[in-house]
């Protein structure tokens, strides 16, 4: 599939069915398609794949070197008859699956310092939550630690090394609670790769923070957040001291550190080129497209995983054509886009309603009786700061409404820091009025 840089155009250009295949055969397919692209003026800047071993050992055939340390990395491959470089990037949400996957199988990491990362943490939190009946702003479920049911959901996975994981660990571990004593390294280890994958997975011109695209007087200050933690990740150990780069889970450590190393020079040589790029969005660069492309397929063949030729072919001509089919809620990925796979774009003229026009007075009876099962219980410092918590959203909001400078003052109370929701961390967002 061919995915567009600096528009919204993908396609499909050939599908082989068999069974499996080798790496001398997919890494004959991969220059046979980049240099047909070539002669007929399209530009192929990177190629994208997931961790198998087949995958990996065709981009070493190409000439990729996915071994050692950050330096020893080299992180594309040249084709004759191509003249730019075509840098291999790493599908970031398969990386972030197999740090999910890594981290529940060994349990432990160690950093340098012999400090633990430990899942448990993470298990602890499902459990506290539980017994208060409430999730502290995150998604944490039973369905997200028993992963292996689940294996392929990317959600899942993002929302378990997610920012808002370590913000509930690092709550509990400022209340003192014993289970989250020493969870400090582990809301580091969260808070690296939430960074890394939001930095790899950027699909919105207007994003903020690590989400915002790639421009080109922000590479230079991106390389001094993102790089140190590539050198960080690549220094942790399991609990034998053996470096986890060098063990059977370092798929996604070496995945996220060429994935990284090729946008950066791939970024650079966009820029520094004729082709006014503005800024790179690297959710471009992802294996989505591709995973949506057949959920689509499935649709179309009333959910059938296994369809034949002739169906797969029936299909894929429908789809060039006149697409009109979604991917399913259920797929291993998300849809965030509308764009078509199809040749010829169709629009329709009547506009969605806005749904947000809904009456605001009307409330969930089930919100309702789930506060009235929890009444008279005592949540004690937890429930104190869910509600300054809520209080502080509520006045962060009322202070952009109110001209009256006297007003503000009474709303906020200078050097108030009682409550441990009221933490401030490095590049991240933050509820402060």
């Amino acid at each position: 599939m061919l995915v567009c840089l600096n528009g919204k155009w993908k396609i499909p250009i050939g599908y082989f069915l068999q069974a499996k295949s080798t790496a001398a055969i997919q890494a004959s397919l991969v220059t046979t398609a980049i240099t047909m692209a070539n002669d007929i003026g399209l530009c192929v800047r990177a190629v994208t794949c997931d961790g198998t071993s087949t995958n990996i050992s065709t981009i070493s055939k190409l000439g990729c070197q996915m071994s050692g340390v950050y330096s020893e990395i080299i992180e594309y491959f040249t084709i004759p008859g191509v003249e730019q470089k075509i840098y291999y990037i790493p599908d970031a949400c398969h990386n972030l699956k197999l740090a999910r996957n890594a981290l529940a199988t060994y349990q432990v990491f160690k950093t340098n310092d012999n400090c633990e990362i430990n899942w448990k943490h993470i298990q602890n939190l499902h459990k506290a939550q539980k017994n208060i009946g409430l999730n502290l702003a995150n998604k944490l479920t039973a369905t997200h630690l028993d992963w292996k049911k689940n294996i392929m959901k990317v959600k899942l996975a993002a929302q378990i090394l997610s920012s808002s994981i370590a913000d509930a660990l690092e709550f509990f571990q400022n209340l003192k609670d014993p289970n989250f004593i020493n969870c400090k390294e582990t809301i580091h280890f969260i808070r690296a790769i939430d960074r890394l994958f939001d930095f790899l997975n950027t699909r919105n011109p207007f994003g903020k923070g690590f989400k915002k695209p790639l421009y080109k007087g922000s590479i230079e200050n991106m390389k001094n957040i993102i790089l140190p933690i590539i050198e960080y990740l690549l220094s942790l150990t399991d609990v034998k001291g053996l470096p986890l780069y060098l063990t059977p889970r370092k798929t996604f450590l070496i995945g996220f550190a060429i994935a990284v190393k090729s946008v950066f020079a791939m970024a650079e040589d966009l820029f520094n080129s004729n082709l006014n790029y503005n800024y790179l969005l690297t959710y471009k660069c992802s294996q989505d497209h591709l995973e949506i492309l057949f959920s689509k397929i499935r649709q179309r063949l009333g959910n059938n995983n296994n369809p034949n030729v002739v169906e797969l072919k029936t299909s894929l001509k429908k789809m060039l054509l006149k697409n009109a089919i979604s991917s399913s809620y259920a797929a291993n990925c998300m849809a965030f886009d509308n764009t078509s796979e199809s040749i010829f774009e169709i629009r329709w003229r009547k506009k969605f309603k806005d749904l947000l026009n809904t009456d605001s007075s009307e409330e969930s009876l089930s919100s309702i009786s789930l506060f009235q099962s929890f009444e008279g219980q005592d949540f004690d410092v937890v429930k104190d700061n869910i509600l300054y918590y809520i209080c502080g959203f509520i006045v962060k909001n009322l202070i952009k409404k109110i001209d009256c400078s006297t007003c503000t003052d009474n709303l906020l109370e200078n050097n108030f820091n009682e409550h441990n929701y009221n933490h401030k961390y490095k590049y991240s967002m933050l509820i402060d009025v």
